[in-house]
């Protein structure tokens, strides 16, 4: 089978060498058995391929693909991400290039290929980056596939709730920085490294104005005017974006990204507008006999009163969640927006420099990093929640479990769930 690749064939077979395989060559997999492994069915044929020797990626992709589903009808104890990449090395950018979005052609842009191009119909070039290059590029195929399946199938299954409203307004676009240059739309989601990505985006969409993304203020990326937001389109022009960008965004662990919103607002003194607009408002709510201080300032709102204002009916129906404790799916729309690329705060930097490759610009522009000693960690999440009661535990894991269904994150273990 054949796919354009801006007027060259493109052939699964000639870019994934054989592995050498334990106990003889089984069935060739066919395009319907990468399909049955991706949805998650194993066909029987194929469940005694095993590798001799574990590629050296194994541990950190078997830890991302551990935390959730794996796939069924794999052998007791054996890694199913083996398979999936045995599997991608003969067919899977068959069905990754099929399963182009909307159905939309992305195929023989004029100019430079764009980002989507390279996603689901990368070139000979963009797989001789790696060394070798059909494993780095085939399981990272697998890790967004398997990352796009999951949001599909969990709205699929939630659809009563997570498609509550069918239609979505320029209003809900917001949150989605567009580059017009490099062809990419990021939805930002705060405590999700959105300063550094904000940063990235100002010097994408700067035209030479930027070179250095950690040179910007972090005060300067967050002003609404230095970067354009889709909602600032005509209703063709949005649509026009939406089906010919690559779009994408990045998510955290949801009670981890709580408990970083409520440090950072809740418990620096300099917050002081936070303070006022919602810790006035928990404290009168939360907080039996508070001193006259207490709800003039606003600023010593304990965890267990920011849980219990969130889990409020009232709090609901008064207005939405502020951007820094809003769900991701009702930030972002994942449901209603197709998204190419979910990247997650636990391979943050991995998954950034991956976006920026396929944006063309991965020779000369990285993530930046550096080590925060004030970043909210699973250990001091466990701590946050240890005096939550578990019926509250219990409402706001209902308020966040979308998120945690929809990018594969377990319930966490120090949980009281009723």
């Amino acid at each position: 089978m054949q796919f354009c690749s801006c007027g060259k064939s493109l052939t699964c077979a000639s870019h994934f060498p054989r592995l050498p395989l334990a106990g003889g060559a089984p069935p060739h997999p066919t395009p319907s058995d990468s399909a049955n492994v991706i949805s998650g069915r194993f066909p029987q044929h194929l469940k005694t391929v095993r590798p001799r020797a574990p590629p050296s990626f194994l541990p950190s992709a078997t830890l991302e693909v551990g935390r959730g589903r794996c796939v069924p009808g794999a052998p007791a104890g054996a890694p199913c991400v083996l398979y999936a990449v045995w599997i991608a090395r003969s067919s899977l950018w068959t069905l990754v290039m099929r399963r182009s979005p909307f159905g939309v052609d992305i195929c023989c842009r004029k100019g430079s290929r764009s980002p989507l191009q390279e996603l689901y119909n990368p070139t000979q070039r963009s797989l001789e980056r790696v060394s070798p290059p059909w494993l780095e590029l085939s399981n990272t195929a697998v890790l967004h596939q398997m990352r796009r399946d999951q949001v599909t199938d969990t709205c699929r299954a939630n659809s009563a709730v997570s498609r509550k409203r069918r239609v979505l307004t320029p209003n809900d676009l917001k949150h989605l920085v567009v580059d017009e240059d490099h062809e990419l739309i990021y939805c930002y989601v705060p405590k999700v490294a959105c300063t550094n990505w904000k940063r990235l985006m100002m010097v994408l969409t700067g035209r030479g104005k930027y070179s250095d993304p950690m040179e910007i203020p972090a005060n300067e990326a967050h002003v609404s005017a230095n970067l354009k937001t889709l909602n600032q389109y005509s209703i063709p022009e949005i649509n026009h974006r939406l089906k010919s960008y690559m779009k994408f965004l990045f998510v955290r662990e949801p009670f981890e990204r709580l408990v970083s919103a409520y440090r950072n607002k809740f418990t620096q003194k300099y917050n002081t507008s936070f303070h006022k607009r919602y810790g006035t408002k928990i404290i009168r709510r939360q907080r039996k006999n508070a001193t006259q201080e207490a709800l003039r300032k606003g600023d010593d709102v304990k965890f267990e009163e920011f849980v219990a204002y969130l889990i409020d009916p009232h709090t609901q129906r008064e207005e939405p969640f502020n951007e820094h404790w809003q769900t991701v799916y009702s930030l972002c729309h994942p449901c209603h927006i197709h998204y190419d690329l979910v990247g997650k705060y636990e391979t943050l930097e991995e998954d950034s420099n991956y976006v920026l490759q396929l944006a063309g610009v991965g020779s000369y522009l990285k993530f930046p990093t550096y080590a925060k000693s004030t970043r909210t960690t699973d250990e001091m999440t466990t701590e946050f929640f240890q005096n939550i009661s578990s019926e509250h535990q219990t409402q706001l894991y209902e308020v966040y479990k979308l998120d945690f269904l929809m990018f594969n994150y377990s319930v966490p273990s120090y949980l009281k769930l009723e």
